[in-house]
């Protein structure tokens, strides 16, 4: 209590006792250690296998083979038919084919370290053969990461390819930079043969697109064409003039019938500035025989022989089915 003149807030005045000492606690013992988990099976079309200690010959049993330590340098893996686990793979391994006749489908290979999915090989299959005992699958690297170490267990997995539609597939890309014509007589540039029963069905279309350019000062012209089945595309021929430094074509031909096609076209041309310029462009029905070859020719001259040239710079053709 606070009597008389004393600071009722002075703490020196209060004495606390101090407390008995406790006792030491006694020690307890560790946990035991628990077991570890079951490795949870690997997802998606995959099996166990283990790295070859070499590059060369067939691989053993249970194992897969690069032909290079260098990862990034793999053009072709062998893989016994019996894997990790003992079991035979052969017709797994048999499954990795092209499902396309026209064009490489083959799918898909990622190779990764077993408990280590950041050191891997990844690539394409190009093609494949049976080895024997083995399958030898050739390949394109696309990436991969670390190195794989001899008997490494690796998870080799394969996604095969989903048939590719046969829309906008480049049956052709020319790039012709010597070809060209500075005389008075029109003359072929580069051409290209369009194969028999290409245009299969009624609304199959073949897209194509041509560059030509000018080369000359003097003031005259050179002139360009182009001829699809056999025939002028336009009625009359483009006029590279002065100020014209090259042309661009593009025309489109699709199957009316198994004789005839309907052709549209446009075109632009390349100013001064090097600006593309819209020309002109048209549309006709053209007798297109899809049983027999059909050639699309590019063709040019020198109007007035003053010493221009007309070059082709490239041609493209591509191919869409219905």
């Amino acid at each position: 209590m606070c009597t008389g003149n004393e600071d009722c807030l002075d703490t020196s005045l209060i004495t606390i006792p101090v407390g008995p000492t406790g006792s030491n606690c006694t020690n307890r013992t560790n946990g035991t250690n628990e077991t570890n988990g079951q490795d949870g099976n690997v997802g998606g079309i995959s099996a166990r296998w283990r790295v070859n200690a070499t590059t060369s010959g067939a691989p053993a049993a249970t194992f897969l083979k690069f032909d290079s330590t260098v990862l990034s340098g793999v053009t072709n893996i062998t893989v016994n038919d019996l894997n990790a686990d003992n079991t035979d793979h052969n017709n797994f391994l048999a499954s990795f084919q092209n499902i396309s006749d026209a064009v490489s489908q083959w799918g898909l290979i990622r190779i990764w370290k077993r408990f280590d999915s950041n050191t891997f090989w990844s690539g394409k299959v190009t093609g494949t053969a049976d080895a024997g005992t083995s399958r030898a699958f050739t390949v394109e690297h696309i990436e991969s990461n670390g190195t794989f170490a001899a008997s490494d267990e690796l998870i080799l997995s394969f996604a095969a390819n989903g048939a590719s539609a046969s829309l906008d597939k480049e049956m052709v890309h020319y790039v012709i930079p010597g070809v060209d014509n500075g005389t008075t007589v029109l003359a072929s540039l580069g051409n290209y043969t369009v194969p028999a029963n290409s245009l299969t069905t009624d609304g199959d279309t073949l897209e194509g697109s041509a560059n030509l350019i000018k080369f000359g000062v003097l003031p005259s012209a050179v002139q360009a064409s182009v001829n699809v089945a056999g025939g002028a595309m336009t009625s009359i021929n483009w006029i590279l003039g002065i100020g014209i430094s090259g042309l661009k074509v593009e025309f489109k031909v699709t199957r009316l019938s198994a004789t005839t096609a309907f052709l549209d076209y446009k075109s632009w041309y390349t100013n001064s500035l090097g600006t593309l310029v819209p020309s002109y462009g048209g549309f006709k029905t053209i007798v297109f025989d899809t049983t027999i070859p059909n050639v699309i020719d590019i063709l040019g001259l020198s109007v007035d022989g003053l010493g221009n040239t007309i070059k082709l710079e490239g041609l493209v053709i591509k191919k869409f089915d219905m």
